[in-house]
């Protein structure tokens, strides 16, 4: 090889995979992603009930990525997520209704269970928490529990400032005018507009 070549030209050659002192393919990279969790799904069902709202904060993350792929494992032990739900901090209740959202989105019949809970945390949450919350709630019921939700946030208007609305007003629009619904009164800052 020509001394004058660059350097960034050579090519190093890598030396291959050695398995028992025989040349091979390596193996694969062990598995990643959501699908990686779902053998370890009875670990972190337990892992919710640890008194470190860290590990079950985690713990919830993981169940919510293990509901958006195989929800019938959770749907079976949802009591055990709405129970850290009711006991959890705000954290942790923020990641546990991810987790129950994602469930309500696996089937219609989910949507309808969930739906009386769901739309009960919007009328409960701390006012901070309203426009985030209803990010997540409102896209995981069914068509008569939007109504309600817009009811409850039309009585808590109010409470948010100009940003909560800002966020809040086309996610309800976009669920509602696809029902032929008109607007709610105080939520949407624009009105629907008129067909001709």
């Amino acid at each position: 090889m020509n001394s004058t070549q660059s350097n960034w030209s050579r090519r190093r050659r890598r030396p291959r995979h050695q398995d028992n002192g025989k040349p091979g393919r390596a193996a694969g990279p062990p598995a990643t992603g959501p699908r990686s969790l779902i053998p370890y799904s009875e670990k972190l069902l337990e892992r919710l009930h640890d008194e470190d709202d860290a590990v079950v904060m985690d713990s919830l993350a993981a169940l919510g990525r293990v509901a958006r792929l195989t929800p019938a494992i959770l749907w079976q032990r949802r009591d055990e997520i709405l129970r850290a739900y009711e006991r959890g901090s705000r954290p942790v209740r923020r990641a546990a209704l991810g987790t129950l959202a994602a469930l309500a989105c696996s089937a219609p019949s989910r949507r309808n269970n969930l739906a009386p809970f769901l739309v009960e945390t919007l009328r409960s949450c701390d006012r901070r928490d309203l426009a985030t919350w209803t990010e997540t709630v409102v896209p995981a019921l069914p068509g008569h529990g939007r109504a309600a939700a817009a009811g409850v946030l039309s009585q808590r208007l109010t409470e948010l400032g100009d940003g909560g609305r800002r966020r809040i007003d086309p996610l309800l629009r976009r669920h509602y005018w696809s029902s032929g619904l008109a607007t709610f009164p105080g939520i949407f800052l624009t009105t629907r507009p008129q067909s001709a």
